[in-house]
């Protein structure tokens, strides 16, 4: 396959995406939207919904009564400021929560915006592939978050603790070999 045939499969793919805070929100003149903070106020409304439309042990989710509800539009309201979001100002342990949290709200989200509610989300022909939100002008799907950044971002950690954990055995032999040479008379 030539690369200009991935292309336009990558592309053709794109176009299926339902981008479900695609709304453009303005910011008030002169002020701008932290991502700590819309993530937090995020993560507020969905504890909102979380406690009048999940179950305790977090397995259902009445999907009827939230969709209707004044809550779930709260929510979605703000769902539209991630579309204006610097995610470069975020740490790296403030990227995993904040993406952890998107991906948990937007698969909500995404089967409360479903026209029939499906009895399993594997159900939903590519649901994780074409339900995304906009976040800093970037769409993103679940695929994305999951496999994506969250892996990623795992796979970064490890790599940091990797690389330290062979700068310290570095520094250990070094220490030794120079502890050797000094008793040695070398």
């Amino acid at each position: 396959m030539t690369k200009y045939a991935r292309i336009k499969i990558v592309m053709a793919s794109r176009m299926a995406r339902r981008v479900l805070n695609a709304h453009e929100t303005e910011r008030p003149a002169g002020s701008s939207w932290e991502s700590v903070e819309v993530a937090a106020g995020l993560q507020k409304e969905m504890l909102k919904l979380k406690g009048r439309f999940i179950s305790d042990d977090g397995r259902r989710v009445d999907y009827l009564s939230l969709k209707g509800s004044d809550a779930f539009k709260d929510y979605v309201r703000h769902s539209y400021q991630l579309c204006n979001l610097d995610l470069t100002k975020l740490s790296l342990i403030e990227k995993k929560a904040f993406f952890i949290n998107v991906y948990n709200s937007l698969t909500i989200h995404g089967l409360a915006d479903c026209n029939e509610l499906p009895s399993s989300v594997l159900d939903i022909s590519k649901f994780w592939t074409n339900t995304c939100y906009n976040i800093g002008g970037h769409e993103f799907s679940l695929d994305d978050m999951e496999h994506g950044i969250l892996r990623g971002l795992y796979q970064v950690v490890v790599s940091l603790v990797q690389l330290n954990y062979v700068f310290w055995i570095t520094c250990t032999l070094l220490l030794k070999a120079c502890d050797i040479q000094k008793w040695s008379g070398h």
